[in-house]
């Protein structure tokens, strides 16, 4: 049985003799990768972390041989290190491309993406103290300012394109988008 490479960032790291322990080793890898990158940025990498779940599901029953999955697998770290290059080609903290995620799904609601850096940027700024308030998730009250620094953020930065319902729905998804982020289990 011939031995394969693993590369890393400097090149071969060595050659593992065992194909199907290099296929699950790089997949425990990406997986992990992916876990902690989908705490800062659900949005973004979920995706991945569902193409991940298939690929290694068909490995599982048999649809795809060892060489197979090592090559979608990958793949798969290449299409995560470039979402990783967008965002900071953006120029954007890793909360701020968070948020931009979010708000590019609703682009109608913007003139460009150049807009929707600007809200993201406010977003994140306007959290900044509630980030760092111990139990913000527990109490009402604060949830509640917040919602209303999210609508602020957006009437300002929007300028009337939005209906108040609209605002308000938006500031709800992205109340429960900051606490996916923020709060700690």
């Amino acid at each position: 049985m011939g031995k394969i490479p693993l590369w890393g960032a400097n090149g071969v790291l060595g050659y593992m003799q065992y194909k199907n322990y290099a296929a699950e080793l790089l997949a425990k890898i990406i997986r992990d990768q992916l876990i902690v990158k989908m705490r800062k940025n659900p949005f973004r990498y979920r995706s991945l972390y569902e193409m991940l779940k298939s690929i290694i599901d068909k490995y599982n029953i048999k649809i795809l041989d060892t060489l197979e999955i090592i090559e979608q697998l990958i793949k798969l770290a290449k299409d995560i290190k470039q979402s990783v290059g967008e965002g900071k080609k953006l120029n954007l903290s890793e909360e701020e491309l968070a948020f931009y995620d979010l708000l590019s799904s609703k682009q109608k609601l913007f003139e460009n993406y150049e807009e929707i850096e600007k809200v993201a940027r406010e977003i994140v700024k306007e959290m900044g103290y509630y980030v760092r308030v111990a139990d913000w998730n527990k109490k009402e009250y604060l949830k509640a300012r917040i919602r209303t620094a999210f609508k602020n953020v957006l009437i300002r930065m929007i300028a009337g394109r939005m209906r108040y319902e609209e605002v308000d729905e938006l500031s709800k998804e992205i109340m429960n988008y900051a606490e996916e982020i923020y709060v700690t289990v």
